[in-house]
């Protein structure tokens, strides 16, 4: 499944994932993405790792897709709702930068020293 597939699995579930936050409320769907996050990964890269079929990554990818909708449909939303309207977009984008900035800059560099460090490629590599 290329990046079309996985687009058209968020461009289809991250309005239902929006509807569902106003129907649920945003913090049980952040959380379950969340959870879903912390306990799947790991299982699915070991899965991969041991020759899974065109199929099973394919399930995987759709899978992720459907994690990261939970998360965008109602993430938006629950950031906005945090900031009062007069310095909502200031704030939003600092915090939103900062963020990638500290987290997503240094990704590779910990992943290539969880890789040299375990021996384990269960430590993903980024792309």
């Amino acid at each position: 499944m290329g990046d079309h597939g996985r687009l058209l699995v968020l461009v289809t579930t991250i309005p239902l994932s929006g509807l569902l936050s106003d129907r649920f409320g945003r913090k049980p769907l952040l959380l379950a993405a969340c959870v879903a996050f912390m306990v799947l990964p790991y299982r699915y890269f070991e899965l991969m790792l041991v020759g899974a079929s065109l199929g099973t990554i394919i399930a995987i990818q759709v899978a992720l897709a459907l994690g990261i909708a939970l998360y965008s449909g109602p993430g938006p939303a629950a950031i906005a709702e945090i900031f009062p309207t007069k310095g909502r977009s200031t704030w939003m984008s600092t915090g939103y930068s900062l963020s990638v900035a500290m987290f997503g800059g240094f990704a590779p560099f910990v992943a290539t020293w969880l890789i040299e460090k375990t021996g384990s490629l269960l430590s993903p590599p980024t792309t």
